[in-house]
């Protein structure tokens, strides 16, 4: 089972029974792979986007929403990512990572 599964639904969440357990199990698991964005994708791609072949679109909305305001309707996009590694500071935008010196 994956691990964050474990620590965000099923060490959180006491299911009334199967059924229950059944449902919330399958929408997490949507959630996950299709609205929200993976730091390992970037920061902007799902899983799903991947899986499917959806790279070039999503990267075609990203541009709109930069240039029109038009956006991925219900995702949960990570505009910026800043994560400290050693001494040294990644900072992403939009999934694109900026150099720092």
């Amino acid at each position: 089972m994956n691990k964050v599964i474990k620590k965000e639904l099923i060490k959180v969440k006491e299911f009334k029974n199967i059924l229950e357990a059944r449902n919330e199990i399958e929408n997490w698991i949507w959630r996950y792979n299709y609205k929200r964005v993976h730091q390992g994708l970037g920061g902007i791609l799902v899983p799903a986007d991947r899986f499917h072949g959806w790279v070039k679109e999503v990267d075609k909305e990203l541009s709109k929403l930069l240039e029109d305001g038009i956006g991925l309707e219900g995702r949960e996009i990570s505009i910026f990512h800043i994560k400290m590694v050693d001494t040294s500071i990644e900072l992403s935008i939009m999934g694109r990572k900026i150099q720092l010196r």
